[in-house]
């Protein structure tokens, strides 16, 4: 059980936040305060471990010798050596608590199988099949049933427009250069990934693909190995690019869950046919199971393929994909079914 000790002025947050975690919570113990004098005295007794503090500033800085995470409370979450840690409250409650989970997680420097993520490779051979939609629709759906899902985009010349809309305070060479120098990177992780305007956690893009093609089996194999499990996250969906790329084969030893896209067309069904037979494709080393998806479908039931997602004039037109999972109800009921699947 993680003890967190929280305090905040905001009286209506502090009692909304209480009542949540409270009935919703059960790996996590909290003692919420709103007064500073109040916290202090609490913490200044001592009767009770506490691994998680995250308050105001001007009380971090009145705390008494402690061994627990301190946070300061405010707009943004980063976990960095060279600065205080910050703890993001204006966000969801699901999403403050995925960051506590992954502050004590860093902290402790726990890691374990039964906390680790599902890593699902999104992977097509037929160009414009609407992979990489597919794969955000999927860490939406994920996100939507209150999973902590991440979506990253390797793909040579990644085009995201349709997906999210955010700017970035960082790029993802800034977590590249911490794989390379070997440095914390599930803390790396954790300063550089932001949430998107849906609630998904969203890897930045590279400033070079170049910087990602440069890095070594060992070092993609330690990157999954931090991803999965020192940040918090259910389930991590990695848009690839075409072809066999040494850094495609990598990531797929290490992905739980190849998930294969082609559309409901006669050209997608045939390259889905080849590549099926093909013996190259057969004997790739994949970490986990194999899915088979058509997209933009207009049959009514899947046959010989392990999901449908239906055809979306608005997807076609260009609207966005939350606003598609808002408005059709089979849409979003295919794709959280896709992410059922996903082991």
């Amino acid at each position: 059980m993680i003890r967190v000790v929280l305090q905040c002025r905001e009286t209506y947050f502090v009692e909304a936040f209480s009542n949540y975690v409270s009935a919703q919570c059960k790996d996590m113990e909290f003692l919420c305060f709103t007064d500073a004098a109040k916290t202090l005295d609490y913490l200044r007794k001592g009767r009770l471990r506490v691994d998680l503090i995250a308050a105001e500033e001007e009380l971090l800085h009145q705390l008494p010798d402690t061994k627990a995470f301190c946070l300061k409370i405010g707009e943004r979450t980063a976990f960095s050596d060279a600065a205080v840690a910050t703890l993001n409250i204006y966000q969801p409650v699901g999403a403050i608590l995925t960051d506590l989970r992954a502050a004590a997680a860093l902290h402790s420097g726990r890691s374990g199988a039964e906390n680790q993520a599902c890593v699902a490779a999104f992977y097509s051979n037929e160009g414009g099949s609407g992979k990489t939609t597919v794969c955000y629709a999927a860490a939406l759906a994920a996100t939507r049933a209150g999973k902590q899902a991440m979506y990253l985009n390797l793909e040579m010349a990644p085009c995201v427009q349709q997906l999210y809309e955010h700017s970035f305070a960082h790029q993802l060479d800034d977590l590249l250069y911490a794989i390379r120098d070997g440095r914390n990177v599930a803390q790396a992780i954790l300063d550089v990934q932001e949430r998107d305007q849906d609630g998904v956690l969203v890897l930045p893009q590279c400033h070079s693909i170049g910087n990602v093609l440069a890095l070594t089996q060992t070092e993609i194999k330690n990157f999954f190995a931090e991803l999965t499990t020192k940040t918090g996250l259910d389930y991590v969906f990695v848009d690839m690019s075409c072809g066999y790329l040494p850094l495609n084969l990598w990531v797929l030893e290490e992905c739980t869950t190849l998930v294969q896209v082609y559309s409901d067309t006669a050209m997608g069904r045939e390259r889905m046919r080849k590549t099926a037979e093909d013996e190259y494709f057969q004997n790739l080393s994949v970490g986990g199971k194999t899915l088979t998806v058509l997209n933009r479908s207009r049959s009514k039931a899947a046959q010989d393929v392990d999901a449908l997602l239906p055809f979306s004039e608005s997807l076609q037109a260009g609207r966005m994909v939350q606003d598609v999972q808002n408005r059709n109800p089979a849409y979003l009921a295919a794709c959280t079914a896709l992410v059922d699947k996903i082991v």
